[in-house]
């Protein structure tokens, strides 16, 4: 039944794109500090939405499904949002292992 579908490598592609922004948005809930849920970020997250034009979700032709364009754009945000708000983290981090690699601290 499995191999008589054609568009098997797209349902695979949805099914795992819609798997990783399940888990952003479940670790997002699970390990948010408390200053981050009362506003702060999620009004800039909206504003951030709003200004790429993806605040309206965009469905596919039978209505059941993502757009795959929206999906893509929508991926495509996430991952630069999120690299842009751990870039501090990333340098800090970075900063840390040079100077134990320098000190023969490894």
């Amino acid at each position: 039944m499995v191999e008589d579908n054609k568009n098997k490598g797209l349902f695979l592609g949805i099914a795992a794109a819609t798997a990783l922004v399940g888990a952003a948005l479940l670790y997002h809930f699970v390990f948010a500090d408390e200053a981050d849920e009362e506003g702060g970020a999620a009004g800039s997250l909206a504003a951030d939405l709003e200004a790429e034009n993806l605040h309206v979700v965009k469905k596919g032709p039978n209505g059941a499904t993502l757009d795959p364009q929206y999906m893509c754009k929508l991926l495509n945000f996430v991952t630069t949002s999120g690299r842009k708000r751990r870039e501090a983290d990333r340098k800090e981090a970075l900063d840390a292992r040079r100077a134990a690699f320098k000190a023969d601290n490894w």
